[in-house]
């Protein structure tokens, strides 16, 4: 089973390459992320947001948050709860649903922060979060976003 969905996912990858979101999203989905064993749960997940992202289904990504992100905290699956937190948190913006895409993404940032010790993950978020507060028309919380991945990036040595 491991082997199989292995290779599924690696051709998902190369369809995705090759910008053919609608085949790797199919490929993808052959195998349920349910029966994707614990290890390949990132891989599988990369795929299939990117894929969904391609495609513009912004609500079908917010579904898959929906459902997943409960389980993905129980299982400690940090790498795909930030990633999925960060595409839960792009589609609401794109969905005009600001408020709830502020907290998935700030969601994003803390996993990223403290679970994965991964400060330039965490600084890619941070910067959609001063996007979207500047497409508010909310300037200082936006100057205040942005100064802060500045004042991070300088000290994590990260140009």
């Amino acid at each position: 089973m491991n082997e199989v969905v292995r290779s599924s996912l690696d051709l998902a990858d190369r369809l995705l390459g090759e910008g053919l979101f609608l085949d790797a999203y199919k490929v993808s989905s052959a195998a349920p992320l349910e029966l994707v064993d614990q290890s390949d749960l990132p891989s599988a997940f990369r795929i299939r947001l990117r894929a969904l992202t391609g495609l513009g289904q912004w609500d079908e990504i917010v579904a898959l948050g929906d459902s997943w992100l409960p389980r993905l905290r129980l299982l400690h699956a940090y790498e795909p709860l930030c990633r999925l937190h960060g595409h839960v948190g792009y589609s609401l913006v794109r969905l005009g649903r600001l408020p709830k895409a502020e907290t998935h993404l700030r969601a994003a940032i803390h996993v990223a922060t403290w679970d994965l010790s991964d400060v330039e993950r965490a600084l890619s978020h941070q910067r959609r979060l001063a996007i979207l507060f500047k497409n508010l028309g909310r300037w200082q919380q936006a100057k205040f976003e942005i100064l802060s991945a500045i004042g991070l990036a300088d000290e994590s040595g990260i140009a």
